[in-house]
């Protein structure tokens, strides 16, 4: 009782009085202040650096295959028309409605566009990852990291005509939003839906989140509020399917592509093999790290909605044929857990080996799969392209750049087993650790760290 009344005495001495009303902490729930402006200048000079070497697709001058309806919504100079809707792609009206509003040839627009919307993605995710009070150097490395993924900016600018860029900075915002118990939710999730319909991952990422404790601890406020959204939501998207009548329509239902994608994976070995290895290259760095580190899933347990955020992007593969772009959607959050479970490893020779392992199989894991080069310019990423295209990289049948024989199917698994090999080593507990009883991927220090004394 002596010491509690002498800590106590200490706290009203006026050195520690004034020390506090100078200097007064930021509450828990709030993001500390800090100025972004030197990471938005880093993140608009790497995608300028992006979009210098970065080539545009050469599928039908550059509109892409999927690119070619969202410009023909946005005054596309090869048709007559200023506007011409084809489902589903018609009901995603943000990017090509603004591409419209802009001077010059159609793919300029659009790529203007989606570099603007990266920068903004970059900056919403550096936001993020401090929100999941990680340091800001871990956000710059996370971003870096996003940022030279083949299906990040890459991909925005090699394919100008998509409109995922926009929809990323939708989903970093929503998950900011989320995070802060934010009622602007409630509008950023409906306006969004004029983007695309991926943004109900975060509706379901915030009624995770709200019902931790189980479906019963909802309060009659948090289910009215989450009912209310999804209510709008699904106002606006049935508003748009009445409002614009499609000119033709090229995807049938949901479910029937689903069962349609799964069919042709079943039927077709050579499909089914090249849809495994674009999702193995998409998430490949961010999910072995996850399986690897104990901390960074424990970060998912914990929270609980990074579990819902990648599940659901998991099911999004079942959404069309390009598997590697659908599954991307999974990278950033996976990045974050990353994040937590490396820098709660506590030696720091295994920190660094395992930073350096990590850029290596990251390089490998974009570069062979994804990007290639013709002119000192990237063309990326080609792992979807196998069958159209002149520039398509293809693994498994031509033309490509690499032979085309099963030699190169091994030299892919051999590579990637040999650096897995030496990431696990590298996160193994050691002898020394095992043998005194130390628990290496904790981040208490049984040394300073005593349980507290009873009053």
């Amino acid at each position: 009782m002596e010491s509690r009344r002498r800590r106590l005495t200490n706290l009203h001495r006026p050195e520690i009085v004034a020390m506090t009303a100078c200097s007064p902490r930021p509450p828990r729930s709030t993001m500390p202040r800090e100025s972004f402006l030197i990471p938005a200048l880093a993140y608009a000079l790497l995608i300028a650096c992006l979009w210098h070497v970065t080539a545009i697709t050469p599928e039908r001058d550059g509109r892409g295959h999927d690119g070619r309806y969202y410009a023909m919504m946005s005054a596309d100079e090869r048709h007559a028309s200023p506007y011409i809707p084809v489902a589903p792609f018609c009901y995603r009206l943000l990017t090509p409605t603004l591409a419209s509003y802009l001077p010059g040839e159609v793919v300029w627009r659009f790529r203007l566009i989606n570099a603007c919307a990266w920068w903004g993605a970059l900056l919403a995710f550096h936001v993020l990852i401090r929100q999941c009070g990680l340091s800001r150097p871990a956000a710059c490395a996370g971003c870096a990291f996003l940022a030279t993924c083949a299906w990040g900016p890459i991909a925005g600018l090699y394919n100008p005509c998509y409109v995922d860029p926009l929809m990323y900075l939708f989903v970093f915002t929503g998950l900011i939003l989320l995070l802060r118990r934010s009622a602007w939710l409630a509008l950023l999730l409906p306006v969004a839906m004029l983007q695309r319909e991926q943004i109900l991952i975060v509706w379901a990422c915030s009624l995770t989140l709200a019902a931790a404790g189980g479906l019963r601890s909802l309060s009659r406020r948090q289910i009215a509020f989450h009912a209310g959204v999804f209510i709008a939501c699904m106002a606006v998207y049935a508003a748009l399917r009445w409002w614009i009548p499609p000119f033709f329509s090229t995807a049938p239902a949901p479910w029937v592509v689903a069962a349609g994608v799964l069919k042709w994976m079943y039927e077709d070995p050579g499909y089914a093999v090249k849809s495994v290895l674009a999702i193995i290259y998409a998430v490949g760095l961010p999910a072995i790290a996850v399986m690897c580190l104990p901390e960074a899933r424990a970060w998912m347990r914990t929270q609980r909605w990074p579990i819902a955020y990648v599940a659901l992007a998991a099911l999004s593969i079942l959404g069309g044929s390009d598997k590697a772009r659908l599954i991307f959607l999974a990278v950033p959050v996976l990045i974050i857990a990353m994040l937590h479970g490396w820098l709660r490893l506590p030696d720091f020779a295994r920190r660094t080996g395992l930073a350096a392992t990590a850029c290596l199989l990251h390089v490998y894991f974009q570069l062979p799969p994804h990007l290639m080069f013709a002119d000192g310019r990237i063309i990326a990423p080609l792992v979807d392209e196998m069958d159209r295209g002149t520039h398509g990289a293809n693994m498994l049948h031509g033309p490509g750049w690499w032979p085309v024989d099963l030699s190169t199917v091994a030299l892919h698994v051999l590579g990637c087993a040999a650096l897995c090999a030496a990431l696990g080593f590298l996160l193994a507990p050691s002898p020394v650790s095992e043998r005194a009883g130390v628990r290496v991927h904790s981040t208490r220090n049984p040394a300073t760290d005593t349980p507290p004394r009873p009053a």
